[in-house]
């Protein structure tokens, strides 16, 4: 999988925040995306993934908490965990996808 400055695997280093969100294959940095850049940045990233990986989404757009779950409802992409918004830092959330097949998410986009 080809990275983007966004878009990293799971490796060694990083901020001290980094190492206490969960593990993933994947992550997704979409914090200072405004409304609708981390939801699309979120559903490219998930289509770069085979089923059964995660990704690791971070935003600071407050839409975000509402638009990112109401996506993986339709998708059928499962959400394993989300930042509890008692312990958000900075306003940043977090969610924790897994990803099924991306065949699923292609029938639920034709069904609009």
């Amino acid at each position: 999988m080809t990275s983007s400055p966004h878009m990293t695997g799971n490796g060694p280093g990083g901020s001290g925040l980094l190492q206490t969100l969960p593990g993933s294959d994947s992550q997704l940095d979409a914090r200072h995306l405004r409304c609708p850049m981390p939801l699309l940045k979120t559903r490219q990233a998930l289509r770069a993934l085979a089923p059964g990986q995660t990704l690791l989404v971070r935003a600071t757009d407050v839409g975000a908490r509402r638009d990112i779950p109401a996506y993986l409802r339709q998708s059928g992409h499962e959400l394993v965990r989300s930042s509890d918004p008692a312990t958000e830092t900075d306003d940043e959330i977090w969610f924790l996808i897994r990803v099924v097949d991306n065949d699923a998410e292609t029938d639920a986009e034709g069904d609009n």
